[in-house]
């Protein structure tokens, strides 16, 4: 349950440790074996790009996978874009339902 409105949240931006990667490999896959201490796969080259997002939590780093609405909406929103037109361009590019929402 969020503790202030969303406006709030967005006008606070986002979190500052968070970078966007993109990644030509499998190399998220890696990161995850063996944080779960599992063995990792072998290293190969994703047949398409994969978005990253990669952040700070405390002292440990921590990532998810971007979905491609996901990767567009960093993208635009790191080069200024107002929250009412990336709610346009994501009702645009999957559809108007909860198209607000997704984008929050």
């Amino acid at each position: 349950m969020l503790s202030m409105p969303v406006h709030v949240l967005i006008a606070l931006g986002p979190n500052p440790t968070a970078i966007r990667l993109t990644f030509a490999t499998n190399a998220a896959d890696i990161w995850s074996a063996l944080k779960n201490e599992t063995a990792p796969p072998k290293p190969k080259a994703l047949p398409e790009p994969q978005a990253i997002v990669v952040w700070r939590q405390d002292f440990m780093a921590r990532f998810r996978s971007l979905s491609t609405e996901e990767a567009m909406m960093w993208n635009e929103a790191a080069k200024g874009v107002r929250f009412g037109v990336l709610c346009e361009m994501v009702a645009t590019f999957a559809g108007e339902d909860g198209a607000e929402l997704r984008a929050a």
